[in-house]
């Protein structure tokens, strides 16, 4: 599949957006990737095809520069639109540029401005050749630590279950006994 992602005019990302409780440092943030998200061995390799081999691609590791991959961009402190406003703009504004393929395929915004749901933002940007949603929000959770115990992996909100009628949860009891 990473070959596909890689064809011409495939430029395939996962963008996804996490809020934290508190300022964002970036110094810190850049020490614990170098302990989590590098050692995972797709964001630290760049992956080049092989024209001897018949255009053959393969992942090679290669030393990650974060001042490459985590951008800090400067945050006005007058926006001229509301906060929340603002991280809708830029994450859309990130669908319209690629990433350099001269580098491991991901990048990380650090936008330190204060929305309805959160006192900071961190978007990420991965190219899909590296994995789907779901496993990447996996990774990137795992390497995550709460603020108040650094060896306790970060809790997930949960949606609550909405109340369905009586009637629906029987038509599906009843769907479930009689189907094959």
């Amino acid at each position: 599949m990473a070959r596909l992602f890689h064809e011409p005019d495939c430029d395939l990302y996962v963008i996804g957006m996490i809020g934290t409780k508190t300022r964002i440092d970036p110094d810190v943030f850049k020490a614990n990737l170098v302990h989590s998200l590098l050692k995972h061995p797709r964001f630290s390799s760049l992956h080049v095809m092989e024209e001897e081999k018949g255009g053959e691609t393969k992942w090679v590791p290669t030393k990650v520069d974060l001042e490459n991959h985590v951008i800090v961009p400067d945050m006005c402190s007058d926006m001229e639109t509301s906060s929340d406003k603002y991280v809708e703009d830029y994450i859309c504004n990130l669908t319209k540029t690629t990433l350099d393929f001269s580098k491991p395929l991901w990048d990380l915004h650090l936008l330190n401005v204060k929305t309805s749901d959160a006192e900071a933002v961190a978007v990420f940007r991965i190219h899909h050749s590296l994995g789907d949603g779901t496993s990447l929000m996996s990774l990137l959770l795992a390497c995550t630590r709460r603020a108040s115990d650094p060896m306790a992996l970060p809790s997930v909100p949960m949606m609550k279950k909405s109340k369905s009628s009586a009637g629906s949860g029987r038509w599906w009891k009843a769907f479930r006994q009689y189907s094959p």
